[in-house]
């Protein structure tokens, strides 16, 4: 693709995409002036940002406003405005491995959760938060002495927090905690 051309074929589609019937009502759909629009229709400068924005809005094919190949809205391309990347863990031998960019919907997440993290371990995944204030009761994942693992928390006077499982517990002091995310919540496959 060539893009200082193919501006009137990009318009044109974008005005089809849009639903509405004119250049300017599409002007008022992407917020820009409708001497910009026109600049970009004479000079033949291919607006890839307005293109790129109807995309967003409309859920129409970037393959298609661009190239005019395809359906204009591809049947098992899902569009979420409220879908969030979230990186995932694998927690295997008590290490973390890379794992796969996840999409999450913001409604299925705790409210205003900042750098959320997903972690898998076994059958269970775990949405925790790689940013807080203070360490406090909890599920955690934690790293103790290089092994990582998905402990319960509970601070405790003196300065110190009581590790627990499901097996053991021991207390240690919390300057000694190296705390990696708080857990929010927890989904178990059954």
């Amino acid at each position: 693709m060539e893009f200082n051309q193919g501006a009137k074929a990009a318009i044109e589609r974008m005005v089809e995409a849009y639903g509405v019937k004119t250049k300017l009502a599409l002007c008022e759909a992407l917020g820009v002036t409708a001497s910009a629009l026109s600049n970009r229709q004479v000079r033949d400068s291919f607006p890839a940002e307005y293109v790129l924005k109807c995309a967003l809005d409309t859920g129409a094919s970037l393959r298609w406003l661009t190239y005019g190949q395809g359906e204009m809205f591809e049947q098992n391309v899902i569009t979420a405005p409220s879908a969030l990347s979230v990186p995932s863990k694998k927690l295997l031998g008590r290490q973390l491995h890379d794992g796969d960019t996840l999409l999450l919907d913001k409604e299925f997440l705790p409210e205003n959760i900042k750098d959320p993290i997903v972690i898998t371990d076994g059958n269970t995944h775990y949405i925790g938060t790689q940013t807080y204030n203070e360490i406090y009761d909890g599920t955690w994942l934690i790293n103790i002495d290089g092994n990582i693992s998905i402990r319960e928390i509970v601070r405790i006077p003196g300065n110190k927090v009581n590790i627990s499982d499901l097996k053991h517990s021991f207390d240690c002091a919390l300057n000694e905690l190296n705390a990696i995310a708080k857990i929010l919540m927890k989904c178990t496959l059954e």
